[in-house]
């Protein structure tokens, strides 16, 4: 069926279509109504994570859509929130590297990609950091955190992470990059491993807290 004129119209100067209710909009993934209920995070979980803003709508349907259906292409307009976080906290002077939480082998595979390490990407591009997507590796594939305790999800990643033994940390101060906060088990599982290591600091960053 051919698209009627106004509707032609409309898609030049309207080309995308919120990420969240569909409206079309000029580029970006948020209307103006979807854009406005996002809500900042000002107070930090403990004092080396940090979260960029609320898990919920419509963060949470843009998350969805990222990591579940493989719409890649959210990634930098969901890395503003982070680099703003990072500008704002300063944290981008307190680092000097990027480090991704890694997914396991098998996880990637079933993905193709690890949305972390886009997030990551995206940071390290605009304050010209190295991205060391390798130096972490996660050498058991957990079970999903979803619909576990506190407790349980620290047991679940309890071993799961491990560092490259070529790789020098002594001196490195890192950034750690998720996309979603909870109880904070992954990073904090992944912070102690790199600090074991060597890491003089590791700071964690996720896209949203819950």
């Amino acid at each position: 069926m051919f698209k009627t004129l106004g509707q032609g119209v409309l898609d030049l100067f309207y080309p995308y279509g919120c990420c969240a209710c569909g409206k079309k909009i000029p580029p970006g993934i948020f209307c103006a109504g979807c854009y406005a209920r996002i809500e900042p995070l000002t107070v930090t979980a403990v004092p080396y994570l940090f979260s960029a803003v609320r898990y919920r709508e419509p963060i949470v349907t843009a998350i969805h859509r990222f990591k579940y259906r493989g719409e890649v292409f959210l990634a930098p307009y969901l890395a503003e929130f982070l680099i703003e976080l990072c500008r704002r906290r300063k944290l981008n002077e307190r680092i000097d590297c990027i480090v991704p939480v890694p997914l396991h082998p098998t996880r990637f595979r079933e993905r193709n990609f690890n949305q972390s390490e886009l997030l990551g990407c995206e940071i390290a591009a605009c304050f010209s950091l190295p991205v060391l997507n390798q130096l972490l590796i996660r050498c058991r594939n957990t079970p999903s955190q979803t619909g576990l305790s506190g407790k349980e999800r620290r047991a679940n990643v309890a071993g799961a992470f491990q560092v490259r033994k070529d790789v020098i940390l002594k001196g490195r101060r890192c950034l750690l990059v998720d996309d979603v906060l909870t109880t904070g088990a992954t990073l904090s599982a992944c912070r102690n491993r790199l600090l074991a290591s060597g890491a003089e600091e590791v700071y964690g960053l996720t896209l949203a807290r819950d």
